[in-house]
């Protein structure tokens, strides 16, 4: 598996200086628990953000991608839904570099905790990507992936087993590599006949789960 280099408070603080709008940084703490990436908590003059460091996604986080999902949180937003915007830093953009990876700055959204088990919040996020999607599609973005080029996460030859984590279907997936990758190209094939680059570019919604949310009262707010 691929090894990150640790990215400390000294490094996100130093990164934080880029953004002169959020004020004078009071603390920084970095949390543990489960995360693809590296995340810093924040209080400054004026409120509380989190500091994302990108050390599982540097290679698809570019400043296209995050302006494909502040689009995506601008839908959310326009049904009454907070949702977190990169915040620019000095020089304008999205990514700031924060110990060799791109790092991306956002307020903390009020809230309470999502709870799975209560229907009436379950309930509340049907109808939020229900009128996000309808939303959306009235103001969706054309033109190829927002991540990567068609085909970009498709298998293309063995060289990305160098990178495949220790998961249980790893045997499977080296046994079966190459029918993969075959399968992959007749994939790119129909997708590329089909016209994929000219359709609306869209979203999903994979990032919009139970702890990821939150709530008021029963009322889906973020």
């Amino acid at each position: 598996m691929t090894q990150h280099i640790a990215v400390t408070t000294e490094d996100a603080t130093a990164c934080l200086r880029g953004y002169p709008v959020i004020g004078a940084v009071a603390s920084v703490v970095r949390l543990t628990g489960a995360s693809h990436n590296t995340v810093f908590h924040l209080f400054t003059g004026k409120g509380e953000f989190f500091l994302k460091v990108l050390t599982s996604h540097a290679a698809e986080s570019t400043e296209e991608r995050y302006e494909f999902l502040d689009w995506a949180a601008g839908q959310f937003r326009r049904i009454g839904v907070e949702a977190p915007v990169a915040i620019r830093n000095a020089e304008g953009r999205r990514l700031t570099p924060c110990g060799g990876y791109p790092a991306v700055l956002s307020a903390a959204l009020g809230g309470d905790e999502f709870h799975e088990e209560r229907r009436a919040q379950q309930e509340s996020v049907g109808r939020a990507l229900g009128l996000f999607h309808r939303t959306a599609a009235r103001n969706t973005p054309r033109g190829s992936s927002w991540l990567k080029p068609l085909g970009g996460y498709l298998l293309h030859d063995r060289s990305l087993l160098d990178d495949l984590p220790d998961v249980p279907e790893a045997p499977a997936i080296r046994q079966w590599w190459d029918e993969l990758v075959a399968r992959s190209g007749r994939i790119a094939r129909e997708l590329e006949d089909c016209g994929y680059a000219a359709l609306p570019r869209s979203a999903v919604h994979s990032e919009v789960t139970g702890k990821h949310l939150r709530v008021r009262g029963d009322r889906v707010s973020g």
